[in-house]
């Protein structure tokens, strides 16, 4: 293996100071010039951080932005498809994830979490939200142009193994009694009579208190 440059630091006790550093002192310099470019060519990766840290706050990667107005990170394969971590003021968002490409060029979802081990019980995804907004903690604007299937905003599929207990889709276990836990839109009126024995099409199986209730419904007239 040829190494074109190496640098090693060998003396112990100085680890506060940096072993590379790249200064610009002049504020008013060229600033639609990269400070460091990494020009990769080869199959291989262009930036490799393999980091021996064990305290949580050193990272293998830190990124500290500049002024309120510029963002700290961008990741792209082309310019309908990128991620960047931009500041507060965004209106797009702090953490902005986009991809504007059609299906004849995608094999996936726009993101993906997996927990692959079976025997983890920490949750996938958990959203801590202490905010005031009233269009909820996860809003979903789904638009669809046209479709001749059902386009729904939320799918949920919750597979439990055997002997494993009972599957669930939403659990609303954790409101007040008296609190409203889903609101709906109002229906439009019907004349069907839900007392009527032929009215009766099904049952909707719902958990109240963890115990299995049925709603029936019925056919609209």
């Amino acid at each position: 293996m040829f190494i074109s440059a190496y640098v090693q630091k060998l003396k112990m006790g100085q680890n506060s100071a940096d072993l590379i550093r790249v200064k610009e002192i002049f504020a008013e310099g060229d600033n639609a010039a990269p400070r460091i470019t990494i020009d990769q060519d080869a199959d291989e990766n262009a930036l490799l951080i393999n980091s021996a840290a064990t305290t949580s706050s050193n990272y293998g990667l830190r990124v500290n932005g500049g002024t309120a107005g510029a963002g700290t990170v961008y990741f792209n394969t082309d310019a309908n498809d990128f991620f960047k971590k931009d500041p507060q003021t965004s209106a797009t968002g702090s953490t902005y994830i986009y991809r504007n490409l059609g299906s004849a060029t995608t094999a996936g979802p726009l993101l993906k979490i997996t927990n692959g081990n079976t025997g983890d019980d920490q949750s996938a995804l958990v959203i801590d939200d202490n905010s005031i907004v009233a269009s909820g903690s996860i809003n979903i604007d789904k638009d669809v142009a046209s479709s001749a299937a059902v386009c729904y905003g939320l799918v949920i599929n919750s597979d439990v193994a055997a002997g494993g207990g009972a599957g669930a889709g939403i659990d609303l276990s954790g409101f007040s009694a008296g609190e409203m836990t889903i609101n709906f839109p109002a229906g439009t009126a019907s004349t069907v009579n839900p007392g009527a024995d032929n009215a009766e099409e099904g049952w909707i199986n719902i958990g109240v208190a963890g115990t299995v209730r049925y709603i029936p419904y019925a056919a609209a007239s």
